[in-house]
């Protein structure tokens, strides 16, 4: 690990830290269970199709804010130490996509989607785990530091009338009218 990545490892460290005790003064203990998760369509029935996921942490309403790490002073310790990277600083709150589908990546809603949530649903409780916390950075800091993504979309074709002509196309997917 390079110096700078370092320094955002140990600041990173100490904001999830933080955010964990306070999660645990407030709640004692995370909810894990069964929820609704739009990302994920499976089809339940002829016409329902609902997203479930099997284990996921239930979010109170505070960690739901989107400046809920912002409001801890140990973020601006994290914003700093991204700022100085050279390859992490410009992809932090920056809009991400396609010219005609930019969305918000903010910094705090990924800490929480790809550090605390992943640390919690290991750990199964509000305790700060060093090997869970490194598992979930180094995905997270590769991630962020990668030079190409790839974006994937699915979407249900509920009530969907294609105006082409029958096309078959390779394995089950096919479209026509």
């Amino acid at each position: 690990m390079d110096t700078s990545t370092g320094m955002i490892h140990a600041a990173v460290a100490a904001l999830i830290g933080a955010a964990l005790d306070s999660l645990r003064d407030a709640e004692g203990a995370p909810r894990i269970q069964r929820v609704l998760d739009n990302r994920l369509w499976w089809r339940h029935g002829q016409e329902s199709f609902v997203g479930l996921n099997p284990r996921a942490w239930v979010m109170s309403d505070t960690v739901t804010h989107y400046k809920w790490l912002d409001s801890m002073p140990q973020m601006l310790a994290v914003r700093r130490a991204i700022a100085a990277h050279p390859v992490l600083g410009p992809r932090v709150d920056a809009l991400l996509g396609t010219s005609w589908n930019r969305q918000s990546r903010q910094l705090g809603r990924m800490l929480v989607e790809h550090i605390i949530t992943p640390m919690i649903l290991r750990t199964g409780s509000y305790d700060f785990d060093e090997a869970a916390f490194d598992a979930a950075f180094e995905q997270f800091a590769s991630g962020l530091g990668t030079p190409e993504i790839h974006m994937v979309e699915f979407l249900p074709l509920n009530g969907f009338t294609c105006t082409e002509e029958f096309t078959s196309c390779p394995a089950a997917w096919c479209y026509g009218r």
